[in-house]
């Protein structure tokens, strides 16, 4: 799954983040976005956003698992965050059902 124009990372969503996954390296560059690292059983996160103090900052978000049930774990933890639960896309196929079954539970 991947959400690829989301507004920039504000920090208790980091927080939120860094409570709930294991935090890999972060990516920090000079003047520019940071990457964050994030896992969880069976699943990984990665997000780069810009500042949050930066006007018309964005970030972009791509969710890996190794498996639909990971997958679907790793998307209801984070779909709370920002407009996640709508911009979220999903391909192929089984991140697909995934996305769609979280919509139902969400609905």
């Amino acid at each position: 799954m991947r959400a690829p124009r989301e507004p920039a990372l504000l920090p208790p969503h980091i927080d939120y983040l860094i409570e709930h996954l294991e935090e890999g390296p972060r990516q920090v560059r000079p003047k520019g976005p940071t990457t964050y690292r994030f896992s969880a059983p069976g699943a990984r996160l990665r997000v780069t956003t810009d500042s949050w103090r930066l006007k018309g900052g964005h970030s972009a978000w791509w969710l890996h698992a190794d498996s639909a049930e990971a997958l679907g774990e790793l998307a209801r933890l984070v779909r709370q965050i920002g407009t996640l639960a709508e911009a979220l896309l999903a391909e192929p196929v089984p991140a697909r059902d995934v996305l769609v079954r979280l919509r139902q539970e969400g609905a």
